[in-house]
């Protein structure tokens, strides 16, 4: 006796890697999003002097955006590099807002990043 749809194979997209398996599912790079499906720019190797800062969340990040048209980790990268006025060094914020993610998923996700890469501060928001 089958418990159907339990028995049923889990449908995997080709663009997972086996390093996405606790993910369990995220958006492909299409559509204006980045490599790991995130509707930012892409995310390179970080230079040691700048300041990263990575926004995880649920939908409340993925489409925060304000009045002008741009998302708020926008602003907020905007305005902090404005405030730190140092040309040598950069304040760089991520989007990593993911709609329907768990707070379990958003650490996953931060997780996908490589050493280089790593934010120094992180901020979480979402349900």
């Amino acid at each position: 006796m089958e418990a159907w749809p339990f028995e049923t194979p889990m449908v995997v997209p080709p663009y997972l890697t086996p390093k996405d398996a606790t993910l369990r599912w995220r958006f492909s790079a299409k559509d204006g999003r980045n490599s790991l499906g995130l509707r930012n720019r892409e995310v390179d190797a970080k230079d040691p002097q700048d300041f990263r800062i990575l926004f995880l969340g649920d939908s409340l990040i993925w489409s925060g955006d304000t009045s002008s048209g741009k998302l708020y980790t926008e602003v907020i990268e905007t305005s902090l590099n404005q405030a730190l006025r140092r040309p040598a060094a950069r304040v760089e914020v991520i989007n990593a807002g993911i709609p329907g993610y768990t707070t379990y998923q958003e650490l996953e996700c931060s997780r996908l990043e490589t050493e280089e890469a790593l934010p120094r501060s992180f901020a979480c928001f979402g349900s």
